[in-house]
């Protein structure tokens, strides 16, 4: 990590799309919080899957 005490501290996170009925994650993303956000990764995860008839819950 750098600039430990930095308030502007860069993290790489993960936002993932998991099925309950199947226990399989489907769909995975990697960003870095400087570079775009949470949200806007998964808009495109759920743009590029094409899924219909799902209900999606995020934590």
């Amino acid at each position: 990590m750098k600039n430990y005490n930095s308030s502007q501290q860069n993290f790489v996170s993960i936002v993932s799309v998991f099925a309950c009925k199947r226990g399989l994650v489907v769909g995975m993303e990697k960003f870095e919080n400087h570079e775009t956000s949470e949200i806007q990764v998964v808009q495109d995860l759920i743009t590029a899957m094409d899924l219909q008839g799902v209900v999606f819950s995020f934590d």
